[in-house]
């Protein structure tokens, strides 16, 4: 018997000791308990200078299990649950509405104990702004390489396409121009198609690798006469097979100036503390409740009641001296009644309590998104995100859950619970909730009519374009209104390129809060548009809409742009105010250099020392960050140049801005009025800049604001659908697109 107990203890304690062993001494680099992190921000790791920066995050954990990720930025921090497959890297596309500083993204167990962390440090000098996305069929390789844009204007950084990334959440705002061809096209699927076609509306360039076609591709409206048709403030080019033979100096185009892509940055511009504000921060102290409280009359009755039942009525209905003894019973059933009856009313009226949405959106033919705050009920316990979707926001903390269209957030919250939650980009209109069209006149003038698609009132209607802005009026549910806009008089070249944030009318932060029930939001961020050629239509709609998957009285600051079109079945007209013409380009110091500061592959054959082989970002996990520094044997980068920016001492040296110039009709010869802000002009070729001819000596040109003294030049001939550059030089912060005016010249 002793030996048997003696040979069971034995074993026992073999056993515990292998298990002790297999515990504590796990293969060499397993980490059964950790996740590898891996932080990638930008598409195939190009960071670009847009509002919304998409980031990956990998993971990679050798078993399998449910984590949540939460990713951290200076604005604020995002929250995923994820699904780790042992030993396969598992991908979390999120969106960071612009970044600054460090991002970092940490794996918890679903009790909150740690498991892994990787981060990334954006540094500005990386930051690309002419960012254009090559299709597989025309890319000639896997990697990001920089070229020059047409006329050297700019530097653009060219990112070859795989099947995913225009399904990536972020990733078409990341790109401010596409480029695909026949084959590429083909592929897409229809999502995509509205996706790149709403795009295309709110500012993106989409360049069709093909000869010109009517309708467009893609998009399926009309194309204008030649090769470029503008839509919304994007544009859609023909390039005849010049991508496909790689030359993309004369394919890509310089990036447009803020400007010309109003609406999308409403957020940051009615943010009056600055991108570095923590987003939860700032919603918490926005009213998102509307309850209806027990009138207080109803309360005193209550009280009152409840004094005379157990009071008087009681004494007498218990008066005789049996039924004296029952008072201990029913003086506090009686209070519990009226008690219980109160209680019964307060929980209707939380039953009853509505919340409301606030935001900004851009309207399109292909639908209506943007970025929305919204007070939360357990009826939104679940949040409706569609396929671009993000939480940046929320109180308590809603957990984003799936992928693709089916991205989805949990808010936990209990009966008579309230939150809120921040979220966009999403959907609140399948088609254009607001409608725009302008047509032009030969008087100068633009033909502008507005429509309102919704079942609520559009207010503090705001009409600009042509460095000009006035008052529309309101715009009630369903109506059309018109206007007649003027389109030549009080030109201001001096408007600026980057409107900044402001706080006009006591707007202090982003929903203006401090102002009157429908005034609320949006009036921070209300600029002129030096464009000229288009219209901007902005104000408040006060509607139901569904926001995160139900009906909420929504307050929302509608953008809605169109381009000035020529009189239909009158070509003869002449382009008039249809001329477009855009401030474009980041200019260097010497605008025929090709600096890269971040060690991209360009045409001169400079290495790729910040990409792998695949062309990815270098992997960023527990061990630390990537040097953010340029490669030592890279040139030093010129200082970063605003366009139009300031220069206050007037003898410095005059930096260039560029316009781009373009007309729906054929355009002769013409003489345009320039403003004398304007120092010198050129004009490029295809090969080098020439002077501008000028003709006679400067004169008053009334059409401008004061001081309103211009200078003639002679503009060559412009064949529809053609663009032509020019270069101006100035010692004052003008905006070039304002100082031009070709509408009319005398």
């Amino acid at each position: 018997m002793t030996r048997t107990r003696r040979l069971g203890a034995t074993l026992a304690t073999t056993l515990l000791a292998l298990v002790a062993l297999s515990l504590g001494n796990p293969p060499a680099g397993a980490q059964p308990d950790g996740v590898e992190v891996t932080v990638q921000p930008g598409p195939a790791g190009v960071v670009p200078t847009a509002p919304r920066l998409p980031v990956r995050v990998t993971l990679r954990s050798e078993s399998s299990r449910t984590v949540n990720l939460e990713v951290t930025t200076s604005t604020g921090s995002q929250f995923y649950r994820v699904e780790l497959n042992s030993g396969a890297p598992t991908q979390t596309n999120a969106v960071m509405p612009r970044p600054s500083g460090r991002i970092e993204a940490t794996v918890r167990t679903l009790d909150g104990d740690r498991l892994g962390s990787g981060e990334f440090l954006l540094d500005p000098k990386n930051e690309r702004a002419n960012v254009v996305g090559i299709g597989a069929s025309i890319s000639g390789g896997n990697k990001p390489r920089n070229v020059p844009s047409i006329a050297k204007i700019d530097e653009a950084t060219l990112i070859p396409l795989d099947s995913e990334l225009l399904d990536v959440p972020g990733a078409l705002d990341a790109l401010g121009a596409l480029v695909l061809g026949p084959g590429d096209v083909e592929r897409l699927s229809d999502d995509q198609q509205r996706r790149v076609s709403a795009w295309v509306a709110r500012g993106g360039n989409l360049a069709l690798d093909q000869a010109r076609t009517d309708p467009l591709p893609v998009l399926g409206t009309a194309a204008e006469a030649g090769d470029r048709t503008a839509v919304g403030t994007g544009w859609v080019r023909f390039t005849n097979g010049l991508g496909a033979k790689g030359d993309w100096s004369q394919v890509v185009e310089p990036a447009v100036a803020a400007d010309g892509q109003p609406g999308q940055e409403q957020f940051i511009d009615d943010l009056g503390f600055g991108p570095d504000g923590m987003w939860n921060d700032m919603l918490g102290g926005v009213g998102f409740l509307q309850v209806s409280y027990l009138p207080a009359w109803v309360i005193g009755l209550a009280v009152l009641v409840t004094a005379l039942l157990v009071g008087p009525v009681l004494w007498w209905a218990l008066r005789s001296r049996k039924r004296r003894r029952l008072m201990w019973l029913a003086a506090p059933t009686m209070s519990l009644v009226v008690a219980g009856a109160l209680l019964l009313a307060g929980r209707g009226a939380l039953a009853d309590a509505s919340t409301t949405a606030i935001g900004s959106a851009v309207s399109t033919e292909w639908g209506t998104s943007g970025m929305l705050a919204l007070g939360t009920t357990p009826d939104d316990s679940e949040l409706v995100l569609g396929d671009q979707g993000e939480v940046w926001a929320s109180k308590p903390r809603a957990v984003m859950t799936g992928s693709g269209t089916d991205r989805r957030a949990e808010q936990p919250l209990g009966t008579n619970d309230f939150g809120y939650a921040g979220i966009g980009t999403v959907s609140v209109d399948d088609g254009a909730a607001v409608s725009l069209n302008a047509v032009d006149r030969p008087d100068g003038k633009v033909d502008v009519s507005v429509t309102n698609h919704t079942a609520g009132p559009l207010v503090d209607v705001n009409i600009s374009g042509f460095s000009r802005q006035r008052g529309f009026g309101d715009v009630a549910a369903g109506a059309t209104e018109k206007m007649e806009f003027e389109a030549t008089e009080d030109l201001n070249p001096l408007t600026e390129v980057f409107p900044s944030s402001n706080v006009d009318g006591g707007c202090v932060d982003m929903f203006c809060t401090g102002l009157p029930p429908g005034d609320q939001f949006g009036q921070g961020g209300v600029k002129p548009v030096a464009a000229r050629g288009r219209i901007t239509v902005s104000g408040t709609l006060n509607a139901p809409l569904n926001v995160g998957g139900n009906s909420h009285k929504t307050s929302l600051y509608v953008t809605v742009s169109a381009p000035v079109v020529p009189p239909k079945n009158d070509p003869t007209a002449g382009a008039g105010t249809s001329i477009k013409v855009e401030t474009v380009g980041e200019p260097l110091i010497d605008p025929n250099a090709i600096i890269d500061a971040t060690g991209l592959e360009d045409d001169s054959g400079l290495p790729v020392d910040d990409f792998d082989e695949g062309g990815g970002a270098p992997p960023v996990g527990l061990d630390g960050l990537p040097s953010a520094e340029p490669p030592a044997d890279m040139p030093t980068p010129s200082p970063a140049t605003v366009v139009g920016a300031a220069q206050s001492d007037p003898t410095s040296e005059p930096l260039p801005t560029f316009v781009r110039i373009s007309s729906p009709l054929d355009l002769p010869a013409a003489v345009c009025a320039a403003h004398t802000v304007i120092d010198d002009a050129q004009l490029w070729t295809g090969a080098t800049w020439e002077p501008l001819p000028m003709k006679d000596g400067r004169f008053n040109d009334k059409r401008f604001a004061e001081p309103n003294e211009a200078q003639r030049y002679r503009l060559p001939a412009i064949k529809a659908g053609d663009a032509v550059f020019l270069r101006f030089t100035s010692n004052l912060a003008a905006n070039p697109a304002a100082a031009l005016n070709c509408s009319e010249a005398p």
